[in-house]
């Protein structure tokens, strides 16, 4: 029926995955790939990499970079992403932490119904929001945030890409002592 079809593919998150792997390695870092980690509920999907990344220890920094796609049920009228929620998740997570960060970003720079690709989150953004009036608890049981990022300052704009392989979350370790 199709016989003269033809289909190439160009990309995809594995792909996406290792070549953020290769450049990780080369900038330094002990790189760790983890394929099809992103799944499930966004927010645990978050706190799952934040412990993941505070059980890691090594002499140099470690990247540890996942991939796939998690999901966000809808219970709030705020506003927000898959990635923007897993980066909140994560956050709270490592709450104080001064060696654990996290950017969780589609690949085709936007994240739900927002302008957003994603966030980043550290151990200093709930001090940050909270200095703001922001409570992070309350932003993710009304799944904004998107508010929660953008007032914070975390929310990562990249403009659409014009490509989409999914998803990417880093977990970036700084060498403890």
């Amino acid at each position: 029926m199709l016989t003269r079809v033809a289909t190439t593919l160009l990309a995809n998150n594995q792909m996406a995955l290792s070549a953020a792997a290769r450049a990780a390695k080369q900038a330094g870092f002990h790189a760790l790939e983890l394929p099809a980690a992103l799944h499930g509920a966004a927010a645990t999907t978050g706190r799952r990499l934040a412990a993941l990344g505070a059980a890691l220890a090594c002499e140099k920094p470690v990247c540890a970079i996942a991939g796939g796609e998690t999901t966000v049920e809808v219970r709030g009228g705020g506003r927000g992403g898959r990635n923007q929620e897993l980066a909140l998740g994560a956050a709270i997570q490592f709450e104080s932490s001064e060696v654990l960060s996290l950017l969780a970003v589609g690949t085709d720079g936007i994240d739900g119904p927002t302008d957003a690709a994603g966030a980043f989150a550290d151990g200093g953004t709930l001090s940050r929001a909270r200095a703001l009036g922001l409570d992070p608890a309350m932003a993710l049981a009304a799944n904004d945030s998107n508010t929660f990022f953008d007032l914070e300052g975390g929310v990562v704009r990249t403009g659409p890409t014009g490509t989409n392989v999914m998803d990417l979350a880093f977990v970036h370790v700084a060498p403890r002592g």
